[in-house]
């Protein structure tokens, strides 16, 4: 398309142009360019300086190579041999630096627990912290830690048997005649001995399945009991 300069040349030949459209001032032009249409360019005297527009975009990294858009631009911009020219570029924030200028904390707390995920999650060699010596261990540990194990597999049986067996050797030394005793006759003198309950000792003593670990704990004392109190108890001289 070819617009017609006011002064100094004869038209330019400008690519893109708004076919629609044409520009209108109110005040005096001192540079104007034009087709058929009317002002497509524009340029007016304010205060000391001036003011340029064009009702087109002829002026992009390919366009103003298009055409006469070079000549254009020097003309828009009133360039003249000698001038400095200087490019300016938007040097825009990256998000990263966006986020660190307005978050800094938040992003350094992220970053650490990002950070401590990892460490957690990663491979170690050896363990989180070393084994105990197992020499140093005390007595009542390693009775508490058999009794558990105990417990947990097999319900107690062993323990309970050993609390009979630990009985029944008590009455053995103190009650005469306890081995050729029946077995009701071994709960009655046991309860009598020990001053105990019979209908409880009997269930104690005879009662070998599993057991919670409160049962098993009540049982297990009061085996304990009786065992003891007949333990004082001097050796009897006769049934």
């Amino acid at each position: 398309e070819e617009l017609t300069a006011d002064r100094f040349r004869s038209g330019y030949e400008l690519c893109d142009s708004s076919l629609h459209s044409r520009l209108l001032s109110g005040r005096p032009a001192s540079w104007a360019l034009r087709d058929a249409r009317g002002i497509q360019a524009v340029r007016v005297d304010i205060g000391q300086g001036s003011a340029t527009m064009i009702n087109a975009s002829p002026f992009g990294n390919r366009e103003l190579l298009q055409g006469e858009h070079g000549l254009l631009f020097v003309a828009a911009t009133q360039l003249h041999g000698g001038d400095d020219i200087l490019f300016l570029s938007d040097e825009g924030t990256s998000l990263l630096g966006l986020m660190w200028r307005a978050g800094a904390p938040a992003l350094l707390l992220a970053l650490g627990l990002v950070a401590l995920a990892l460490w957690r999650g990663s491979l170690r060699f050896g363990p989180l912290a070393a084994t105990p010596d197992p020499a140093r261990r005390s007595l009542g540990e390693q009775i508490r830690g058999t009794g558990q194990f105990t417990v947990r597999f097999g319900g107690g049986r062993a323990l309970h048997a050993a609390a009979v067996r630990a009985l029944t050797a008590a009455a053995d030394r103190r009650i005469l005649g306890y081995a050729r005793l029946s077995g009701e006759e071994r709960i009655a003198a046991l309860a009598a001995a020990a001053n105990v309950e019979p209908d409880a000792l009997s269930e104690a003593v005879n009662n070998a399945g599993p057991r919670r670990s409160g049962e098993l704990g009540s049982t297990l004392a009061l085996l304990e009991r009786a065992r003891r109190a007949i333990s004082r108890r001097a050796k009897q001289t006769g049934h």
